[in-house]
């Protein structure tokens, strides 16, 4: 499945890598340092060719046969990314490696981001490398309180200070769900190197997040509701929406606009309760009235796919449910659905480890069309 890479500046050239005259000092650099120890980095890779050939004044070309002949030499050593290490990284990165996966809440999670956690345990135990799951048990369910934000935001900081100061604590990687906050996070960037969130995009420069297109997720769940008749959209989830779902509704706001949908009104989430209470007060127009929901998570839709089960005979609304989430349940029930390719997922989220980088990946949405719209 396709992914975007959304990165905060262009590569920059490895200042620490000093620069030379033509291939034979870089040859002569490189056999030394294989012979030493050299003043670099063994966890980090080599300059790519083209900054290399920069620093040398030689052409891509030309390093790249020059990398391939020392490899053969045993001089470098390609790792399984495809970039270039001193021979002695070899121990140290392909040592099996420990792994930890923090959940701010036991169960909160979703299904989706369960799901591609599990994937991603999967090519690690392939390795022998072994993973952790880490709880932190705090309320997060008024997370989008202003109120309460302050409280969740230093709870975590305090569970986080504790975690990092754990004598056992070697990680090589650390992986967050969505509902750690970029605050709490921030006051520990040292920390965050080799860390990587999943479920929402972070706004720390210092972490590389993987997560769902929303802005591809919003335009295209809302043309589906709209071109399959439902005029009317509401957004159903919580009214105090948690940090993954904001983002989703900020970018419900910019399709809305795009697609020319003026009522602010289905902007503002609310309850499956609230939809059902309203819908049935009113009286419907001549013919049937198409509501579309539009459900945040995979709750929203499951409560709204069992409310709108036509009670009566006299029923005349067509109601409409898309989740931007999936769990089992939907896929019983045929809710159509926006989902991502948790295989795809967890390949980018390996990638970011074995690489150190410190990337935005977004994940294209795909649209499977159940039997609710």
């Amino acid at each position: 499945m396709p992914t975007v890479d959304v990165s905060s500046s262009p590569p920059a050239i490895h200042v620490a890598f000093p620069a030379g005259k033509g291939a034979s000092q870089l040859e002569d650099l490189l056999r030394q340092w294989a012979q030493t120890t050299p003043p670099w980095d063994l966890m980090r890779p080599l300059p790519s060719s083209r900054a290399i050939g920069i620093l040398y004044g030689i052409s891509n070309v030309s390093v790249c046969r020059l990398l391939k002949r020392l490899e053969l030499e045993q001089v470098v050593w390609q790792g399984a990314n495809g970039r270039y290490f001193l021979p002695a990284s070899r121990s140290l990165l392909q040592r099996p490696k420990n792994y930890a996966c923090l959940s701010a809440v036991a169960g909160t999670s979703g299904y989706e981001p369960s799901e591609i956690m599990a994937a991603w345990s999967r090519r690690i135990d392939a390795r022998d490398s072994s993973t952790r799951v880490v709880h932190h048990e705090a309320e997060v369910e008024r997370q989008g309180d202003p109120i309460q934000a302050d409280g969740i935001i230093a709870a975590q900081r305090r569970f986080l200070r504790d975690f990092f100061a754990d004598p056992q604590g070697a990680w090589d990687g650390l992986l967050f769900d969505a509902y750690w906050c970029d605050e709490a996070l921030a006051a520990f960037p040292h920390r965050l190197s080799q860390a990587v969130m999943v479920g929402r995009a972070s706004a720390l420069a210092t972490m590389a997040s993987v997560s769902m297109d929303v802005d591809a997720a919003a335009l295209l769940g809302l043309a589906h509701l709209y071109a399959r008749g439902y005029r009317e959209i509401r957004v159903v989830g919580s009214t105090c929406p948690k940090l993954p779902q904001r983002q989703l509704v900020a970018a419900l706001g910019r399709a809305a606009e795009r697609l020319g949908m003026r009522d602010a009104a289905m902007l503002r989430p609310v309850s499956v309760e609230d939809v059902d209470r309203e819908g049935r007060d009113r009286i419907p127009h001549a013919g049937i009235e198409a509501m579309g929901l539009f459900c945040l998570d995979e709750l929203a839709a499951e409560d709204a796919a069992r409310r709108t089960q036509p009670s009566r005979a006299t029923e005349t609304r067509r109601w409409g449910i898309l989740a931007a989430a999936s769990n089992r349940r939907l896929e019983e029930l045929q809710v159509t659905r926006l989902t991502v390719d948790h295989g795809e997922a967890a390949r980018r989220i390996d990638e970011l480890f074995r690489t150190g980088g410190r990337t935005r990946v977004l994940l294209e949405p795909s649209l499977t069309i159940g039997r609710t719209t």
